[in-house]
């Protein structure tokens, strides 16, 4: 077996930290507090905080993408950060600020400790001892990776045919999991396209991540708002702070790129002869998409169609002025100064590159079609036998055929991963599980096979 030396790029890691020790302040700090905020989680804390750093780190669009650590700080820092922040209204009001602090508040309750006020005056020293839990845990992870850092490297050594089947059937349980039906698994499916396709186009993928996590809890606040305080809630201070730290947000980029075009001449002029591509056509894939959404949502009543219908509309607006400009603006080897920030700013928000550089598209896209089979036929064994016998099979026929790995590997992964999954989520947590065709036709296996 291959020797991994992790203890040197270990204590490197320590100095880096102390290296960026303001960065990893601001980081920890927007992770605690975004973390205190119910409903945002851990799905978004660390893009938040690595958006952050590329913002406002020097040189950051240079480097952001290529293994600048810079970027790992601040992911992994904010993401470290945001416990101690959800903890806080778990708490005070009873309300879980992740996943982790719902279990917690369940706990609470069982043992018959209910949180509010109490919890910060007469039960305090439970309350200190939830804080220093959180402390010593860290430290305790800490310690943990640095005593097993080799074995922990190795994991990346693992061949994709023994791993990949694995990954996958760990995604299929957990995300029939937010809702408990087959929509869950049918998306899990298109954003996985969504975003395969994002990333070989190189457009960002964390603002569909933001908005999708985050989307509807705006938009149910937003009418919370008005209905306390009506139009007077814009006009509260923290409000007004939000809203110019977005407005910053969002003019930022067109102010440097009104400065490198020269002022509104060089915006308005520099076209040239159109030049069509597979970005072209996401563009208009991405607005023909958002138009039929907007239709349907200027059916339904003034309060439900409010927000989806100013918000497509928006959309639409900013991805045709996107569009023109990719199409009718000089391409960058033609020495076009916009084109090189448009790469410059993508590049920073990327978050990593893609991994099959240089190999033949026509290969590339093979490997797509065949991996999406994959899926496709893990997804219908589900629905013909059931959760974990399709999970059992998939791993054996994905082993055997994309790997040619030896039948005692099969099987020990096969019936690993299957038996981890129904004793932690069917018979400790007890989860309910699609129903299958076969389990349709044949109820009796219902009881003695788990999922079916």
């Amino acid at each position: 077996s291959a020797k991994i030396d992790a203890r040197t790029g270990q204590w490197e890691g320590v100095k880096d930290t102390f290296r960026h020790w303001f960065l990893v302040l601001r980081v920890g700090l927007i992770g605690a507090i975004l973390g205190a905020v119910p409903g945002i989680g851990a799905s978004v804390v660390d893009w938040i905080a690595y958006g952050h750093a590329a913002r406002t780190e020097k040189d950051a669009n240079k480097t952001f993408g290529t293994g600048d650590v810079r970027g790992v700080l601040a992911s992994e820092g904010s993401n470290n950060a945001k416990e101690g922040g959800a903890l806080v209204p778990t708490i005070a009001f009873g309300v879980p600020g992740s996943a982790s602090m719902a279990i917690l508040l369940g706990a609470f309750l069982i043992h018959g400790l209910v949180p509010g006020p109490e919890m910060l005056t007469t039960k305090l020293d439970v309350t200190y001892t939830l804080v220093w839990s959180v402390a010593l845990a860290n430290v305790l992870g800490t310690a943990i990776c640095f005593a097993f850092s080799g074995q922990f490297a190795k994991i990346a050594l693992i061949r994709q045919p023994v791993i990949m089947p694995l990954i996958l059937a760990v995604l299929f349980i957990g995300a029939f999991q937010a809702t408990r039906s087959w929509g869950d698994l049918i998306s899990m499916l298109l954003f996985g396209i969504l975003g395969w396709t994002m990333k070989r186009l190189r457009w960002p993928r964390p603002p569909v991540i933001l908005g999708v996590v985050l989307g509807g809890i705006v938009e149910r606040y937003l009418f919370v708002s008005v209905a306390r305080y009506g139009i007077h809630w814009l006009w509260r201070p923290n409000v007004i702070v939000v809203l110019l730290m977005s407005l910053w947000g969002l003019l930022r980029p067109l102010m440097k790129q009104w400065k490198i075009m020269g002022g509104y001449q060089g915006m308005v002029t520099g076209y040239s002869r159109p030049h069509f591509d597979k970005n072209s056509i996401f563009y208009a894939f991405f607005i023909g998409s958002t138009f039929v959404l907007v239709m349907a949502a200027t059916q339904w009543n003034l309060v439900a169609k409010f927000v989806p219908v100013v918000v497509g509309i928006f959309a639409m607006a900013v991805a045709g002025i996107s569009l023109l400009n990719h199409t009718f603006r000089p391409r960058e080897e033609e020495g076009d100064d916009i084109s090189k920030y448009r790469k410059e700013a993508t590049k920073t928000l990327h978050m990593d590159l893609t991994a099959d550089e240089g190999i033949d598209a026509s290969l590339v896209r093979v490997r797509a079609i065949r991996y999406l089979a994959w899926i496709l036929g893990l997804l219908g064994a589900v629905w013909l036998v059931g959760m974990f016998p399709a999970v059992f099979l998939f791993v054996i026929f994905y082993m055997r055929v994309e790997g040619k790995e030896s039948w005692p590997l099969i099987l020990a992964c096969a019936v690993g991963v299957t038996t981890f999954a129904v004793v932690s989520f069917d018979m400790l947590l007890t989860l309910p599980w699609p129903h299958s065709l076969l389990g349709d036709m044949v109820p009796a296996l219902r009881p003695l096979i788990p999922s079916v």
